[in-house]
């Protein structure tokens, strides 16, 4: 997701159009928005480089601000509201995912690590919240089933209550892909929460490997799988992760800091103009 600024045009919120390294549509969207614009934001360094590479946007015309949570709303405030709505007992390990269904996010994998630990770790079980989209939900549902995972892996569809739904699991997982920055984890990492999430672009930006969160290759179940195993068993580790981990999103991920640094582009913008 990216925001622009532009000499003439200073509405309250920068504009902000999904552009993800995937979209087939990146490029026209780019042109459009490029044009006659002073500053292109980007919310994570690698988004800014691949965009940059891929069309030859002038680096003078770019920077980076992350996105920022309100800690206000994302906090500690754990709850087993969630074990008793999908019938899960309380000394369970709940896994928690979140993003809607699409490749990107990296689900088939996710399917993966619960198949890899599921006969030594039966307590473990996996809560993904987000969309069902079409035909992607019934594939997943399909494999889901055949790997014999129907009572691991719960997926509970699109949720407007995040914050409980992160309150309601131990710890936090990120399978994608492809991330551009993954406002799911610095809200995951703010409800105190430890996270191990792929290597996928944003979530280097965010997590520091084994200081405030746990880090592992792209489409490597196995890996992943290793890390949950981890944090499943280790409760120092995790109370270890999730403190460090939210220290890091009150530091640098509040919604303050990111309007403060818009603030000063538009200021910078005025001066220039």
């Amino acid at each position: 997701r990216d925001g622009l600024v532009t000499r003439t045009v200073f509405p309250t919120v920068p504009p902000r159009v999904d552009v993800e390294p995937g979209d087939r549509w990146a490029g026209v969207k780019l042109r459009l928005i490029t044009a006659n614009v002073t500053r292109l934001v980007f919310v994570s360094e690698a988004l800014r480089q691949h965009f940059s590479r891929a069309h030859a946007i002038s680096a003078h015309r770019t920077m980076v601000i992350p996105n920022g949570i309100d800690p206000q709303h994302f906090h500690a405030a754990p709850t087993r509201a969630l074990r008793h709505e999908l019938g899960i007992a309380v000394d369970a390990v709940l896994v928690g995912a979140v993003g809607n269904l699409r490749p990107a996010k990296g689900y088939d994998d996710l399917l993966a690590v619960a198949a890899l630990l599921r006969d030594e770790y039966p307590q473990i079980h996996f809560v993904v919240a987000g969309e069902r989209s079409e035909p992607m939900h019934a594939r997943l549902v399909a494999r889901r089933q055949a790997l014999g995972l129907e009572d691991r892996v719960h997926f509970i569809g699109f949720r407007r209550d995040i914050a409980d739904v992160l309150n309601g699991v131990d710890f936090y997982v990120s399978t994608s892909l492809s991330e551009g920055f993954s406002l799911t984890t610095i809200q995951a990492m703010a409800c105190g929460l430890a996270v191990a999430a792929t290597r996928s672009g944003g979530p280097e930006e965010i997590v520091t490997d084994g200081t405030d969160g746990l880090l592992v290759p792209v489409s490597e179940p196995a890996a992943m799988a290793r890390a949950v195993a981890s944090l499943a068993t280790d409760g120092e580790l995790r109370r270890r992760l999730s403190a460090t981990g939210r220290d890091t999103v009150l530091r640098r991920f509040t919604l303050r800091r990111m309007v403060d640094a818009y603030e000063a582009v538009y200021d910078d913008a005025m001066v220039g103009a």
